[in-house]
């Protein structure tokens, strides 16, 4: 069974590969939906081959009891890999119209002078650093603020903070730094753009750093690499064939960040991999022992619109999907019972957890849809180099990530600040044109 499992696995990888190429060349471009399959391929084909053969080799010292006894479930797991794929592509197919809402949603909102986006992208770093100091200010300031990360991250540690709803706003200064980036590129290379794009990334990263987020550090680098990528016009083959490239680089890099950080280091890279890929397997194996009592229904997305705001609102009288999945593996939610760190969902454990195998089949195509609505949403941008960092940033932080770390909250709280500079660039935009039509 084993041996049947890592094969099938590679062969899900090979055709997630395959058909991202294969559209590559049809078509002369590479798509959001191209990306997410190459995620889906990767997890859930290559990263369970490599889970699993590292598990069997004895280099998973942390999960070994939740993924070897499960050996009937092995072909259902990777079935379910393929059905998720199926669906995430018929979901795109089917809804051009998502596409067209999206491109027209961009058009005719995100219009703004190159003039009009370099101040903007001023006002926003300064908002965001102003910001960032009201809310450390309850630990010190900017720098003793990083004594006290680790722990807030964990859960085990908390100050009364009144300005603690302000933390999602510090991305506002990597939306600055893509702004600053897209004047570059867009060969606008005056010294005061190099400064704000200087300044600005500095303060990406120190606040990327202070969240103690790999992830986030990582999205950040890789959607200004495939920007230029993109502005280059590169070909389909090349972006594929780096994509696959990057995701191997990715897991190194992580590993190395970890190491830096001294966050859930490993022994070696073998163990590091084993132990950081498990958990959507791990997810996967003690929500279908759990039984259906569990499932959501869909509530989880019901509740999306409220997770844009401040979480003392909700948090109450909702419990997100992570904590009872973090419940559910681990014992106890993030932050009780002395856990300290909160197990992620993924795309087929999310869709396990609102209504079974039938659920996997809706987040999936629900997933696809969203993703074309997303494509047109980037292309209909004007300005070009603000149209290539947006729709990068979207194919790594959405396309890519929402795959293993799918839970909405994670997703929401991770683009939060990105997409109120958005919205508020598209107000900022609509009101200056109905001053101009006024006069």
């Amino acid at each position: 069974m084993t041996e049947l499992s890592i094969t099938l696995g590679l062969l899900l990888f090979l055709i997630c590969t395959a058909i991202p190429l294969s559209r590559g060349r049809k078509y002369g471009r590479v798509t959001l939906l191209d990306f997410s399959l190459l995620a889906v391929g990767l997890v859930y084909g290559l990263g369970w081959a490599l889970v699993l053969t590292f598990t069997t080799m004895g280099y998973n010292r942390q999960w070994p009891d939740q993924l070897l006894p499960h050996k009937v479930y092995y072909l259902l797991n990777t079935g379910l890999a393929f059905i998720l794929a199926a669906c995430i592509y018929f979901g795109w197919r089917l809804s051009p119209v998502s596409y067209r809402v999206g491109a027209r949603l961009s058009s005719a909102h995100l219009v703004a002078s190159s003039e009009a986006l370099h101040l903007y992208a001023w006002v926003l770093l300064a908002i965001s650093i102003f910001l960032r100091w009201l809310y450390t200010l309850e630990y010190g300031g900017f720098v003793d603020y990083l004594d006290y990360s680790a722990a807030i991250r964990s859960s085990i540690f908390e100050i009364e903070n009144k300005w603690s709803f302000l933390q999602p706003f510090s991305q506002m200064a990597i939306f600055s730094t893509f702004l600053f980036f897209s004047a570059l590129v867009g060969g606008n290379r005056s010294l005061v753009k190099i400064i704000g794009f200087g300044l600005s990334c500095l303060f990406s990263i120190y606040i990327l750093y202070s969240l103690l987020g790999r992830m986030g550090f990582l999205i950040f680098v890789a959607s200004l690499i495939l920007a230029v990528s993109y502005l280059r016009h590169a070909r389909p083959t090349v972006l594929i064939a780096g994509s696959l490239i990057g995701g191997i680089v990715t897991i190194i890099l992580a590993y190395l960040i970890s190491e830096l950080l001294q966050l859930k280091s490993a022994d070696n890279m073998p163990e590091y991999v084993a132990r950081e890929l498990s958990f959507p397997f791990v997810s996967f194996f003690a929500q279908l022992e759990s039984g259906e009592y569990l499932y959501r229904w869909y509530l989880d997305f019901i509740y999306v619109p409220l997770y844009f705001l401040p979480s003392s609102w909700w948090s109450q009288w909702i419990e997100e999907v992570s904590q009872i999945n973090t419940s559910v593996v681990m014992g106890a939610p993030k932050g009780e019972l002395g856990v300290t760190g909160g197990v992620p969902v993924d795309l087929i454990t999310l869709g396990l957890m609102q209504s079974s195998v039938f659920g996997v089949v809706v987040v999936g195509f629900l997933f696809g849809v969203m993703l074309r609505f997303l494509q047109g949403f980037s292309e209909g941008i004007k300005s070009r180099g603000l149209r290539a960092i947006i729709w990068s940033y979207i194919a790594i932080r959405v396309a890519v990530f929402a795959v293993p770390y799918s839970h909405p909250l994670h997703l929401i709280s991770g683009v939060f600040g990105i997409a109120f500079s958005i919205a508020l660039l598209a107000a900022v935009s609509n009101l200056r044109r109905i001053r101009i039509s006024r006069r």
